[in-house]
């Protein structure tokens, strides 16, 4: 043919091989189809004007979506360095024609690899996600997008890899809505992996830090609930603990989790703290005036009050005086218990 790949090619030269085409007559889709059909195992189009930057091969046709080997486009230069070492032939072994560091051989072991069908999931989700930071890095913005949910859809139980797809939403493209669905199914699975035992160690602590960069991020929004609720579920109470702690020290508790503290208070402790917030939250928090919200609030009150009562020392109702009655400023320790005075009768005397 003319070297477009425009038309039907014949099987017999190009199966098994990589073919190389020139832009332009048709659109780049039809000679990736052409070539596919043909029983190619990857196509390459070369630009047809010297010193013109490659363009992208998505969306260049209708047929798009019916090609499936791996597609690139490389400049006129290195469209000529590949015909010169394929004997002036447009067919050719790829393999042994572009050096092992050169761009355009990563990227199309990259993309080969990805159609390879005997990958584990997470490494095909994975490889995925290279190749969407090869396009974000180039604001291939639409192939980049398409790339990232494509990984996300192959590797669901990967923690990092969800939460590596709800940053690239929510610091690339901006779409908070997009990246809190992405930072739920992230929290979820991380808290899966962290309360399975059959797990390494190293691979629940990798979880359990995407847990933590997860959940201080809204206090009130879902992947907190979700994480906590896990955790309490597989009676990890360790983690729960844990977890509890590290928000309330970086004033990110959240309603939902002041309500899992409050329900596992024999067990978690530390009522001082959360006798605190419970008073900050009954006093400042924006809710308040939701008459659901506040009953939940007064139930959880009086759960860490008669645990209070039952198991510590503390003034527990010192927590919830106004601060005037407080002298302005709580002491580092809550006051202990005044102690009864006994009556003395006349006849002890």
């Amino acid at each position: 043919g003319d070297g477009t790949a425009c038309e039907s090619l014949a099987p017999s030269e190009v199966r098994g091989k990589t073919v190389l085409a020139t832009r332009g007559t048709c659109p780049m889709s039809r000679k990736a189809l052409n070539a596919e059909e043909a029983g190619a195992t990857a196509f390459i189009c070369a630009n047809s004007v010297p010193g013109d930057a490659p363009a992208r091969m998505s969306y260049f046709g209708d047929e798009d979506s019916l090609v499936s080997i791996p597609s690139v486009m490389i400049s006129y230069e290195d469209g000529e360095r590949l015909r010169a070492v394929a004997d002036d032939t447009w067919a050719m072994e790829f393999a042994h024609t572009i050096d092992e560091g050169h761009r355009l051989r990563r990227e199309l072991d990259l993309k080969q690899k990805i159609f390879q069908a005997d990958l584990r999931e997470t490494d095909v989700g994975e490889r995925i996600m290279h190749l969407a930071e090869y396009f974000a890095q180039g604001n291939w913005t639409t192939e980049s997008t398409v790339l990232v949910r494509q990984a996300a859809v192959r590797s669901p139980n990967n923690p990092e890899l969800l939460y590596g797809v709800a940053t690239y939403f929510w610091n690339f493209l901006h779409d908070a809505a997009t990246a809190r669905g992405y930072h739920e199914a992230a929290a979820s699975a991380a808290a899966l992996q962290v309360v399975d035992p059959s797990l390494p160690a190293t691979a629940r602590e990798a979880a359990m830090t995407v847990v933590k960069n997860v959940v201080v991020l809204i206090p009130e929004d879902k992947p907190q609930l979700l994480v906590l609720r896990t955790f309490a579920a597989h009676s990890a109470l360790a983690e729960l603990k844990e977890i509890l702690f590290f928000l309330h020290e970086r004033r990110k508790l959240g309603s939902g989790a002041v309500l899992e503290w409050a329900n596992r208070i024999e067990n978690i402790g530390d009522h001082a703290m959360l006798l605190s917030v419970l008073a900050g939250f009954l006093r400042e928090h924006p809710s308040r005036e939701d008459d659901d919200w506040m009953s939940l609030m007064q139930e959880a009150r009086g759960k860490v009050m008669a645990s209070c009562a039952e198991q510590t020392e503390l003034d527990c109702e010192w927590f919830f005086l106004d601060p005037e009655e407080q002298d302005n400023t709580p002491p580092k320790d809550p006051p202990k218990k005044k102690p009864r005075r006994r009556k003395i009768y006349a006849g002890e005397l």
